[in-house]
């Protein structure tokens, strides 16, 4: 994801309750719905290519999104669509889910969605296919309803989207808008662990808004269990999981993460919001490690390529900079090197010092003058 490094972290707190009330709840998956599909900006291009290694410098979970250039980049109605109306289905048919489920027509989803037919139900034909056009290559591994560990390792879109008067597989003509699960994203929604949401309040919240109520509801949960005066959700981690532009000033940060902030407390699900620094050095600093990271990678990418070693040692004193250079530098690898290699290949800080390449040089100068070291 094209990001740039974080000024702030925002402390979340969430209101005393007053009194309790039904809700209305939905189950979601606890899985896939973690991660971000839709570009939730209203102008502008978020890149969603996500890569969390461990200390040994191993892939532990990847998550690449790729729209259909026909119909372009998922974004807002998209993703209305895909968590009010599709999710509220799957929740209501219960586990195991057939492949093919019946959504209704375009007046009873535009009535979910609050509006009404003609454009928006064009808007909503377009934003079906957005959807079911999204192609997606993932890596990861869960814990099953069962107590199993699971792995999802696949390219493949989640649904495809059958509507009004189109064939169904059996070859009749459909009633209505219908959704075909494909095989991955089937059996990840019949096995995966799901948690719920308030529908309503899901409902009632703009989209980034709503991507945040889903981000930081299972962290509020923790911090009430638990007895934590507030939770945390870090700015980095919104932005990479909501698939947000990413500042670097706190300003900017502040003005964008108000208007994200505003609907929670203004309904009282969030008593406050408090920012924490992160120390995170001066962005021009940061701006020639990730400059660093992407030339470095890109040659690393090279080397993997060719020579396919199983360990890349990178020294030097800019090894110093840890994980704000080796996270881009990876994911920089990732995209670039073939997968098969790039899996079998750590890439690690080497031991010596950060004066190791003056000795190095040194060593070859002596060698060369006097036959020696």
């Amino acid at each position: 994801m094209t990001t740039s490094a974080p000024q702030a972290r925002p402390l979340a707190e969430a209101s005393t309750p007053t009194a309790l009330v039904p809700l209305n709840l939905i189950r979601t998956d606890t899985v896939l719905a973690r991660f971000p599909i839709h570009n939730l900006a209203k102008k502008g291009e978020v890149h969603i290519h996500i890569t969390v290694t461990n200390a040994q410098g191993h892939v532990d979970c990847s998550w690449q999104v790729f729209p259909n250039p026909a119909f372009g980049a998922p974004r807002q109605l998209a993703y209305k669509l895909d968590t009010l109306v599709i999710n509220k289905k799957l929740d209501a048919l219960g586990r195991p889910l057939p492949k093919l489920i019946r959504l209704g027509s375009a007046r009873e989803i535009g009535h979910q969605l609050g509006f009404s037919i003609g454009q928006a139900v064009k808007d909503l034909r377009k934003a079906a296919h957005q959807n079911a056009g999204t192609y997606i290559i993932a890596k990861l591994h869960y814990t099953a309803t069962d107590g199993t560990t699971r792995t999802l390792e696949a390219g493949f879109t989640r649904y495809s989207i059958i509507f009004t008067g189109e064939r169904r597989p059996d070859g009749t003509k459909a009633d209505a808008i219908y959704l075909l699960l494909n095989e991955p994203y089937w059996e990840v929604l019949n096995s995966a662990p799901t948690r719920p949401l308030d529908y309503d309040y899901l409902q009632a919240l703009p989209p980034t808004a709503q991507r945040c109520y889903e981000l930081i509801s299972a962290k509020l949960f923790t911090a009430l269990k638990y007895g934590h005066p507030y939770a945390k959700l870090l700015y980095s981690e919104y932005c990479t999981f909501a698939a947000q532009q990413r500042y670097t000033d706190y300003d900017r940060v502040k003005k964008q993460m108000y208007k994200v902030h505003k609907p929670h407390l203004t309904s009282g699900y969030l008593a406050r919001v408090r920012y924490e620094a992160a120390h995170d050095g001066d962005d021009y600093a940061l701006e020639v490690v990730r400059d660093t990271a992407k030339f470095l990678g890109a040659g690393v990418a090279s080397i993997i390529n060719i020579f396919n070693p199983q360990v890349v040692v990178i020294c030097g004193g800019v090894t110093l900079a840890g994980d704000k250079l080796f996270v881009p530098l990876r994911s920089e690898v990732n995209r670039r090197a073939f997968k098969p290699a790039v899996e079998v290949c750590r890439i690690l800080p080497g031991e010596l010092p950060g004066t190791a390449g003056v000795w190095g040089a040194t060593a070859v100068f002596i060698k060369r003058t006097w036959g020696r070291v």
